[in-house]
């Protein structure tokens, strides 16, 4: 038997190590047979040797057939080496045959999603949808391009296809329950957990989703439940432990305590499972021990490691600041049309009672909150590309095409992501009507309340480390500012002390500014039904407290990093 027989056989058993080894032998006697390459190629591939085997793929393209198969197993070499601009001139180079068209236009459309160039996954998506619109992997593609654009409803329809084929695992359920929740889609998420609870019970990531789900809707006994159950089978489980140490007593933190302690000597000392479990052993110290100091170390600890973890980080605040406040509108500012629908943009820094405020108004009978939609950074992503903000009409049409579908069936509607305050100018330029709320709080008592939140978003990782934080509330007062110059009391500024100090003042404001009847239901944010995916969902179950005014006063020291960057001009309120 020859080598080349050999290390066929081999490779189509799946001995990949021997089919290697057979391939290396008789590649001594003939060093351009593709064939052999190839196969050493697929070997070392199969091995988790991307970067070796795309050598041995590399001389099987160049010397074999048209059709062989090396151009797209050298593609699936170059991106798992993170070559993905390599990746890319190979496919587009790759001649298409019936047999490896749509495996070629995939790997396009994966590239295109780890680059994040949603123009380019939605071309592929179209593409493959016109070879096999009903391939799993085709409807993965199409759910990853409605994400990309910001299309949340959309995606998870697609999502829930591809899980319905059986073919991709719990995968696209996982990926459907997540955006039908940033598409607010509560009983849709809630609905496909159901349903995937039935098939994999006891499946880790299933009961994180469910978890969280339960903790999201309020129902904190079931939440507790899931957390444990998942603990049960991954004990040292930081997300878990971290949201029991957000949720638990203070006599039960005791007992979570050495757990805990058991789940930090699990992970590296410098993963982000530490920074969590750091945020978890935090809470422990300030809620169970009184101890500030203790606990102080621990927020250090956690912040240091999640922002090493994350780096590089770069912001570009200056340019984006210039680019947004200056680019060009393609015709007039005010061009969009009036609409039906009143939408109400609630702004402002994290953690600075935008989500208290969302709930006020949500308890209205004439309100429907969509939570945080990332849609009008989609809507004028041409300003960040071009240089040139759309016109008020296209940046409306595109912002609600982004919407969850129920947007038009209500008089008013919450958009409450606190970034928002960058594109007050384009939220004006599409809705000469929308209201706009800027939740105003002490820069101090948001900033230590933010210290103490791990924020997953990749948006958020200023907050991890105080001098980037400071920046960020720098530029922050820079927008608000000029936006107030410009737009006056079309803005209602709504101070975070006075609205908990005095809440049935506050409710009258906000229902006189936006102009709809009061109701006193709006007195009792706390009872509002409804899924809350932010940091804040643990407090606005509560009561309306007033225990978190002039908390930073007190972490002057820990936080003197933040303060001593802020710009006292900008700031002329605090003491500098």
């Amino acid at each position: 038997m020859s080598p080349l027989e050999k290390a066929q056989k081999q490779l189509q058993a799946g001995k990949w190590a021997a089919a290697l080894k057979s391939a290396q032998i008789g590649l001594k006697k003939a060093q351009t047979d593709w064939r052999l390459n190839g196969i050493a190629g697929q070997s070392l591939l199969n091995l988790g040797k991307p970067k070796q085997a795309a050598i041995f793929l590399d001389r099987s393209r160049k010397s074999g057939p048209d059709d062989n198969e090396a151009h797209t197993l050298l593609a699936m070499a170059l991106i798992r080496s993170d070559r993905l601009e390599d990746a890319l001139l190979v496919l587009e180079k790759t001649p298409l045959t019936p047999r490896n068209e749509l495996k070629t236009q995939l790997m396009i459309g994966h590239i295109a999603i780890a680059r994040e160039d949603a123009a380019a996954v939605s071309v592929a998506a179209k593409r493959v949808e016109a070879i096999n619109p009903d391939h799993p992997e085709s409807l993965m593609l199409s759910a990853n391009a409605c994400s990309l654009n910001g299309l949340n409803e959309e995606s998870a329809k697609f999502f829930e296809k591809a899980a319905e084929t059986g073919a991709l695992g719990l995968v696209p359920y996982h990926e459907a329950v997540r955006h039908y929740m940033r598409a607010a889609q509560t009983e849709a998420s809630t609905r496909v957990l159901n349903a995937v609870l039935e098939i994999a019970p006891e499946d880790g990531e299933t009961l994180l989703l469910a978890a969280n789900d339960a903790a999201q809707n309020g129902q904190t006994d079931l939440a507790l439940e899931r957390y444990e159950r998942l603990l049960q089978k991954v004990p040292a489980h930081a997300e878990s432990l971290k949201s029991l140490a957000h949720t638990l007593t203070s006599e039960a933190l005791l007992e979570l305590e050495p757990r805990i302690d058991k789940a930090l000597q699990r992970h590296k000392k410098r993963s982000s499972e530490a920074a969590l479990l750091h945020f978890a052993k935090a809470e422990v110290f300030k809620r169970a021990h009184a101890d500030d100091e203790a606990a102080a170390q621990s927020y250090a600890r956690a912040n240091e490691i999640e922002f090493e973890a994350r780096q590089p980080f770069i912001n570009n605040l200056q340019s984006e600041f210039d680019l947004l406040t200056s680019a060009p509108f393609d015709g007039p500012e005010t061009s969009s049309s009036e609409s039906i629908v009143t939408p109400v943009f609630v702004i402002g820094l994290p953690r600075s009672g935008t989500t208290l405020v969302e709930q006020i108004l949500s308890a209205h009978s004439s309100v429907v909150p969509f939570g945080e939609q990332s849609a009008m950074r989609q809507a004028v992503k041409s300003v960040y590309e071009n240089a040139s903000y759309p016109s008020g009409e296209t940046i409306k049409k595109e912002y609600l095409s982004r919407l969850p579908s129920t947007w038009s069936k209500t008089p008013f509607f919450v958009d409450k992501l606190p970034a928002n305050y960058r594109f007050v100018r384009a939220i004006f330029a599409a809705f000469p009507n929308a209201k706009i709320i800027m939740a105003d709080r002490n820069p101090v008592d948001t900033a230590w309340s933010s210290w103490r939140n791990a924020f997953p978003s990749e948006h958020m990782t200023y907050t991890f480390d105080q001098a980037s934080m400071a920046e960020e509330f720098n530029f922050f007062r820079k927008y608000t500012q000029l936006w107030g110059q410009k737009f006056g009391d079309r803005i209602l500024t709504l101070p975070y002390e006075g609205t908990v100090t005095d809440l049935e003042a506050a409710t009258k404001t906000l229902a006189q500014y936006i102009g709809f009847d009061w109701e006193e239901a709006m007195t009792r944010p706390q009872d509002v039904q409804r899924a809350i995916t932010t940091a804040s969902v643990h407090q606005a179950r509560q009561a309306v407290y007033q225990s978190s005014i002039n908390l930073g006063d007190a972490r002057a020291q820990e936080l003197k990093d933040f303060i001593a960057n802020l710009d006292p001009d900008l700031w002329p309120e605090l003491d500098l």
